[in-house]
């Protein structure tokens, strides 16, 4: 039985402030995450995924307390990243309100992190994040490389071995995101997005590029995606989380209006 595709409203967080320019009901720039986790959750997003781009010290302690309040006033699920990594760094975020952590580049430079994670907390609380950018394939095939540290540091790695393993680890959601389609609101990255979602049955959720409603219906299609993290498309108002899933039930999609 496929599962109900998702859309999972993705906002950023500066020393706890909302920093992407999202204006719902009068939200403004910088705003109360708790404020802009309501509006997502009234418009009927399947869950919300906050990414803590401090820097510096403290950075665990802005994001748990910001868990802590959103928890408290939002009930859907909760996605938490940003400098998460070790096992007592998850198990702060779980204990303050987070139902899924987000591993990246510490999963990818510790990958026995991922097992450690998956091992004490379960697969369902743990989602590999994988950031990737286009390179040269044999033959002119499209290709990707795994990047870190915000999409800075290439790798060397393929995508799809890195896919392959994370999934092998037992994580419970492939989160992926085109850091070359990441903001333009140009789409998807499609091929990639058919590539990734061949490989293995773990749940995927796939980033980088909505602009417009049909941009995430070509990648919620049969055999593809099961959700989509979006960030920009909500941020001018332009577009809602239910407008969006209306425009989707409409295309023939299984969407929980």
């Amino acid at each position: 039985m496929t599962l109900a595709r998702r859309i999972i409203p993705c906002f950023d967080l500066l020393k706890g402030r909302v920093v992407k320019g999202i204006r719902m009901q009068d939200v403004e720039d910088k705003a109360d995450p708790v404020a802009v986790a309501r509006a997502f959750e009234d418009q009927g997003a399947d869950g919300l995924a906050m990414v803590d781009i401090t820097s510096g010290g403290g950075r665990g302690d802005t994001l748990a307390e910001v868990l802590s309040r959103v928890s408290a006033q939002v009930f859907i699920p909760l996605t938490a990243g940003g400098g998460i990594g070790d096992t007592q760094a998850i198990r702060r975020m779980l204990d303050a309100g987070a139902d899924k952590v987000m591993l990246n580049t510490a999963a990818f430079l510790d990958p026995d992190l991922v097992l450690r994670a998956v091992n004490r907390f379960g697969s369902e609380s743990i989602v590999g994040a994988v950031d990737v950018r286009r390179k040269k394939g044999a033959r002119g095939e499209p290709a990707w490389e795994v990047v870190t540290h915000g999409g800075k540091k290439a790798t060397g790695v393929d995508a799809r071995e890195w896919i392959q393993r994370l999934a092998d680890y037992g994580v419970g959601e492939i989160l992926l995101t085109s850091m070359d389609c990441d903001g333009t609101r140009k789409g998807f990255d499609q091929p990639l997005v058919e590539t990734a979602a061949a490989i293995s049955d773990v749940p995927l959720v796939v980033a980088g590029g909505a602009g417009e409603p049909e941009d995430i219906a070509e990648v919620l299609g049969e055999g593809l995606a099961d959700g989509v993290m979006v960030a920009s498309l909500f941020h001018s108002g332009k577009n809602t989380v239910d407008g969006v899933k209306e425009f989707l039930a409409m295309r023939g999609l299984d969407i929980r209006l």
